[in-house]
């Protein structure tokens, strides 16, 4: 089952999800148990079972030549790994960075209606993780994080919900433009010209066409601010667990993405060690270039590399 994101919009493919995760530690599981376990009908899930057999993600059996549905199955070794696959994505930072994305994807669909508090999105088929539900702390934190932002604006709370939340503008921007990325929105705010996402990535955005200039002074701004936007999609891609590193190569790339972000924001940046940090970057993202992501960070080094001059 391809999913291109860890949430869903789509209630037929959280079910098939659902249904997965539930039947993947057992033999043979009956259509039954797992519609009492998730909340549904026997009938619902025997026909997910029929869907999921098609992918060959399940296989099915029938247990009376009289059943008007498919009565158990069991999970094939294809799903086991793809419900394999998801759990290895649960992290922490992962799940909070499609938690917020999800919220927004929300909101915008439910611009101009009266939502009284953002814990209303509990409910909506959107605020699951491949198929498990966003936990309340994680709702409240991605609440709080999106009106920090300006994303969305209400009135905060001591425990974290937005009371009459709504999207901005900008989150707006975030919602339809950046598929709720917070990653790809900031790289794009930071660098302040379009973006283009790195295929088959999550998390990450190159900037494009960043303008040059001729005074010395001019090419000093752009250049911290090319490496400044280099700075937070490095620290967005560790953050997120997106960068297959050795151990050592994981620590050093914290330092350098701290470094090189503490030095672009600097009063006076120095330019050679602005180029001697986003050069490092590069490095990181050569140790990395089996992934897409490693090789959007050779790309976007190159360019700020361009811009510092």
């Amino acid at each position: 089952m391809q999913i291109e994101s860890a949430w869903t919009e789509n209630p037929v493919t959280l079910l098939q999800q659902r249904v997965l995760v539930s039947m993947s530690d057992d033999e043979i599981v009956e259509a039954v148990t797992v519609a009492g376990k998730l909340g549904t009908t026997p009938q619902e899930v025997g026909h997910a079972f029929d869907v999921l057999s098609q992918k060959g993600l399940v296989q099915k059996f029938s247990a009376s030549l009289a059943a008007t549905f498919t009565e158990e199955a069991s999970c094939t070794p294809s799903g086991k790994s793809l419900v394999a696959t998801w759990e290895a994505q649960r992290t922490p930072a992962r799940i909070k960075q499609s938690c917020t994305g999800a919220m927004l994807s929300w909101l915008a669909a439910h611009e101009g209606e009266r939502i009284l508090s953002t814990e209303e999105f509990e409910g909506d088929v959107r605020a699951h993780f491949f198929g498990v539900p966003f936990s309340l702390e994680v709702l409240a934190e991605s609440a709080r994080e999106l009106e920090v932002l300006d994303l969305i604006k209400g009135a905060k709370t001591w425990g974290g919900p937005v009371l009459r939340p709504s999207i901005t503008s900008s989150g707006r921007v975030v919602a339809v433009h950046h598929g709720g990325d917070l990653v790809a929105w900031e790289v794009s705010k930071v660098s302040g010209g379009s973006t283009f996402n790195i295929t088959n990535s999550t998390g990450v955005a190159v900037a494009n066409n960043s303008p040059g200039a001729t005074q010395t002074v001019t090419v000093t701004q752009e250049g911290a601010r090319a490496a400044e936007t280099l700075a937070i999609a490095l620290e967005r891609l560790l953050k997120n667990d997106q960068l297959t590193l050795e151990p050592l190569d994981l620590v050093n790339a914290y330092a350098t993405s701290g470094e090189l972000l503490e030095e672009a924001r600097s009063s006076a940046p120095d330019p050679s060690r602005l180029r001697g940090l986003v050069e490092a970057v590069k490095v990181i993202g050569v140790n990395a270039a089996g992934s897409a992501t490693g090789s959007g960070l050779i790309m976007m080094a190159d360019q700020a590399l361009t811009a510092l001059g």
